[in-house]
């Protein structure tokens, strides 16, 4: 039997369109893990509420700020400060907490987790994990590239 007689064979055309599935699927899915523009939210913090602004693109997050926050000025500031920072560099909401400011930070977080999740990221990406293993995701969830 040749190689092209090979492919006619019922087994290995079912391979060759699961083949052909996955590919698409993929990258359908990471060519629109977002939907490009800018997102806020506004979440209880320690002192009142705190707004976040989240820009972002189609693949990445560009951008996180606070334009409305009454934390206490240098405890919940220094959140204020370094979370937005951590999330932008790591790419990911799932940052640590700024110690002595465990409210603020984790207001923060939850306000920009809920930006994230009206530019389209699936919750599964943004679920709370360990620092050492990868995103827990089920099968309708799409990765960040």
């Amino acid at each position: 039997m040749t190689a092209i007689q090979n492919f006619s064979e019922p087994k290995t055309l079912k391979r060759i369109a699961a083949l052909v599935v996955a590919a698409g699927v993929l990258t359908a899915g990471s060519a629109s893990a977002m939907t490009a523009g800018t997102y806020t939210s506004t979440v209880q913090g320690r002192n009142g509420n705190i707004t976040v602004e989240v820009k972002v693109s189609a693949t990445k997050i560009e951008s996180v700020r606070v334009t409305d926050q009454k934390e206490t000025p240098g405890i919940g500031s220094l959140a204020v400060k370094s979370i937005p920072e951590a999330v932008v560099a790591g790419q990911t909401a799932q940052v640590d907490n700024v110690s002595g400011a465990s409210i603020t930070s984790q207001a923060l977080r939850k306000g920009i987790r809920e930006a994230l999740v009206k530019a389209g990221i699936a919750r599964c990406w943004i679920a709370k994990r360990s620092r050492s293993s990868p995103p827990r995701r089920r099968r309708s969830c799409i990765q960040l590239t």
